[in-house]
């Protein structure tokens, strides 16, 4: 509401920041079509290509339009920004272009700040898992944020296991999955693994 009242001020405010802004705004509301309106005005503003296929990106990840690969090679070839490169690679992950998205990350591990190597971490060994390369999975989640590290590990450890051992690991799974955030929603996921098994 408030943005609409700018324009009134007499080009006291610039509007690609505006128009930039606002798709922002959007964009972490998770309303896609206005996110994209903005991104559009942002552009024909003036906003760099960088600021908008970052946005756009997000878009991408979040609904796959634009299509995911052709967003992630435009963000590759617009921007040497390491979180940029960090989204490109969730973006070749979503089309299934696991071997793309390992080697952007296996660039990435020593160009990132290093509150960010874990987020790389977890990235690769999630990529190198769908390329069925478990080993260099397990070693990658052991640099991974804890939490997720934890049961991306015991995952990629129950795919090396006959089925029948798998519902060993329900009883810790269930405590894990009564809390809240990514773990417990981890820990559900792999629950539901289980169950499609038994």
């Amino acid at each position: 509401y408030y943005f609409d009242l700018l324009p009134a001020f007499d080009h006291a405010f610039d509007a690609q920041v505006i128009a930039m802004t606002r798709a922002r705004a959007a964009i972490r509301l998770g309303d896609w079509e206005e996110g994209r309106t903005h991104l559009v005005e942002g552009w024909e503003a003036g906003a760099s290509p960088e600021q908008v296929l970052e946005s756009l990106a997000l878009v991408s990840l979040a609904t796959s339009n634009p299509p995911p690969t052709a967003t992630a090679h435009a963000l590759l070839g617009a921007t040497g920004r390491p979180e940029a490169w960090l989204l490109a690679a969730e973006l070749l992950q979503r089309a299934n272009h696991f071997e793309d998205s390992i080697a952007v990350l296996q660039g990435l591990e020593n160009r990132v700040p290093p509150d960010q190597k874990p987020w790389v971490s977890l990235r690769l060994g999630d990529a190198l898992l769908a390329s069925q390369d478990i080993e260099g999975a397990l070693r990658a989640y052991q640099k991974a944020p804890e939490d997720l590290g934890v049961l991306r590990t015991l995952h990629a450890q129950l795919l090396t296991l006959p089925s029948p051992a798998w519902p060993r690991v329900i009883p810790p799974l269930r405590e894990l999955a009564r809390g809240d955030g990514p773990r417990a929603a981890e820990a559900l996921y792999l629950l539901a693994q289980v169950n499609i098994l038994f």
